[in-house]
């Protein structure tokens, strides 16, 4: 049975290397392969029927004959048996790398270790460039704001500082050069034209001229105790020029 599948392969291959070529644009030069099989299995030749050529022209068709059935001579001489088995089996397996090459994808080329430590010093350069510019932004941001945070700062300690009635005033008095600068109806001659001119100031009560006097001199009294003898003016206590009864005479 192998003999015969084999005699069987070797027969098939000597016809379709026998077989005319197309004509036409299709037309291709025979092979080496096909020079060789068509030389060395010409022995086969008187045991092959031939068959009518297809045509694509609408002709009467002859009734085709097969090859099938075809009895081989089984006296053949074993040296050219041998090397036609042995083309068959390379035959054989050259359609099966062919199969496979086409079957299987090509793999993708693996990136060199030069790609690779390429692209990783380009992202190493990119994530460094990203941050020293955000944080070369955030720096000039802090700097821009900086001088005025500052101004902000001593204004509310000095604020602070004050008795209720002048932070007020201040306040008031701040609140209304901010309101004429956002409505841009400030300009400096204007402004240096405020700076010279006293502005008359809300009346003050005797007791809350009294209360500022009281808590202004009240170290200076203090201190005085410590460096002159107390005087004894009837019913007051004098100490040099200031007395603790009427502060009033200091002005």
């Amino acid at each position: 049975e192998w003999v015969k599948s084999k005699l069987r392969l070797l027969r098939n291959s000597y016809t379709k290397a026998k077989r005319a070529p197309p004509s036409g644009s299709s037309r291709k030069n025979q092979t080496n392969r096909t020079v060789w099989i068509l030389e060395k299995l010409q022995f086969l030749a008187p045991h092959i029927a031939e068959r009518s050529s297809v045509s694509n022209i609408d002709t009467p068709s002859p009734t085709p004959t097969t090859d099938s059935d075809t009895p081989v001579d089984p006296l053949l001489d074993n040296s050219e048996l041998e090397d036609s088995i042995t083309l068959v089996e390379e035959d054989e397996n050259e359609k099966g790398d062919l199969a496979n090459s086409t079957k299987r994808p090509t793999a993708t080329r693996p990136k060199s270790i030069k790609q690779k430590r390429d692209e990783e010093e380009y992202q190493l350069m990119k994530g460094l460039a990203s941050s020293i510019s955000t944080r070369y932004k955030k720096q000039n941001q802090a700097k821009q704001d900086s001088a005025v945070d500052a101004f902000g700062v001593y204004v509310t300690k000095t604020l602070s500082e004050l008795n209720p009635s002048m932070r007020n005033m201040a306040q008031f008095q701040i609140h209304n050069i901010l309101f004429q600068a956002q409505m841009g109806t400030i300009s400096p001659s204007q402004h240096q034209t405020q700076t010279h001119t006293h502005q008359p100031m809300p009346p003050v009560t005797q007791q809350q001229m009294f209360a500022q006097q009281q808590q202004f001199y009240s170290p200076h009294a203090e201190w005085a105790s410590q460096q002159q003898p107390l005087i004894h003016t009837g019913n007051s206590q004098m100490q040099g020029d200031y007395t603790t009864e009427n502060p009033e005479r200091m002005f």
